[in-house]
């Protein structure tokens, strides 16, 4: 078994819980966990070679800067503290300002991409895939936008269209798929307090025995 930290890829289409599932660990964890998300790593327009942000294309894997995600995580494992960007998704670049992270005994990588990246997956110890069905997760997207977002009819119209259009085939084509990567398939189409519960245990196994229940 490798030592610490012990890296653990949680990944799953939009909607099917990774957000709650990554907030109720950090609550319960705190500073013994570090999370890294995929969403940290969008690149700018200028990378992506798009003009303007709603011709771009950012639910596939390539819209990613992988490679610096990757980079960061080797240097959190090998004890070294690392300072993230910060994507603003308003403006779609990168603030001036970073978020300083500093290692711990469990990484946590997240992100709807980040199994679909072999560089990202081989730094994974164990690979969790939350699993949902696709009007479950559209569901909570739109109640997502319609509660933190305030969308509007009109605007949650075009949200359907995009989902339908351009999300919901591409889940299909890179997400979904990556299951057979995963060590552990959580159904979530009932809530994800189940998932909680389970990487609880093992996330808290791990911290008092140095051992991870596969």
């Amino acid at each position: 078994m490798k030592p610490c930290p012990f890296v653990v890829g949680i990944t799953g289409g939009s909607g099917a819980g990774k957000t709650f599932v990554i907030d109720e660990l950090k609550k319960i964890f705190g500073d013994k966990i570090v999370v890294i998300s995929q969403d940290n790593y969008y690149k700018v327009l200028e990378r992506l070679k798009k003009e303007r942000w709603d011709r771009a294309i950012y639910d596939e894997p390539e819209a990613f800067d992988n490679k610096e995600m990757a980079s960061d995580i080797k240097k959190l494992i090998n004890g070294e503290s690392v300072s993230l960007p910060v994507y603003d998704f308003k403006t779609h670049s990168r603030l001036k300002e970073e978020i300083k992270v500093d290692p711990a005994t469990v990484v946590i990588i997240e992100g709807i991409f980040t199994f679909n990246v072999k560089e990202l997956r081989d730094l994974m110890d164990y690979k969790v895939f939350l699993h949902s069905d696709g009007d479950v997760r559209l569901s909570r997207r739109l109640l997502r936008d319609i509660k933190e977002r305030g969308q509007s009819v009109e605007t949650i119209a075009k949200a359907i269209e995009w989902y339908l259009e351009v999300v919901k085939p591409r889940q299909e084509h890179y997400i979904i798929p990556m299951q057979k990567y995963a060590d552990l398939v959580i159904n979530t189409n009932d809530g994800s307090r189940e998932a909680v519960k389970i990487l609880e245990v093992k996330i808290r196994d791990y911290l008092e025995t140095g051992k991870f229940d596969f």
